[in-house]
């Protein structure tokens, strides 16, 4: 749920990251759809927009509910400029490396 340029970034440190607005199919799911979408391709969720995520994790997790492959939060107080960019690529790919699975942020929330 972050620019283009930051799953671009990822993608050339070779990481499978895609952005919602790389497919225009996308751009119109409402946030549990966007949960579904990346449930069923096994990606965990970068978002900012922790009010709606939060309850969505809440949810997913509970038992016997769908649960998902994580979703790590953007304090609201990380400035997301264009400069900004460069630290935010960086900030995920240390999260990658400290979570290298597939699975390892399965029904998890983490922040950056």
């Amino acid at each position: 749920m972050l620019s283009r340029s930051i799953a671009e970034g990822l993608r050339r440190r070779g990481h499978d990251a895609i952005a919602l607005t790389e497919d225009p199919s996308w751009v119109s799911l409402g946030d549990a759809e966007v949960l579904d979408l990346a449930r069923t391709e096994r990606r965990a969720l970068v978002t900012n927009n922790v009010a709606d995520f939060r309850a969505l994790h809440l949810q997913a997790t509970e038992p016997s509910a769908a649960g998902h492959f994580g979703i790590i939060f953007l304090s609201s107080r990380r400035r997301r400029r264009k400069s900004d960019t460069g630290p935010i690529i960086k900030a995920l790919e240390e999260m990658l490396a400290t979570h290298a699975q597939d699975d390892a942020l399965a029904n998890s929330e983490a922040w950056l």
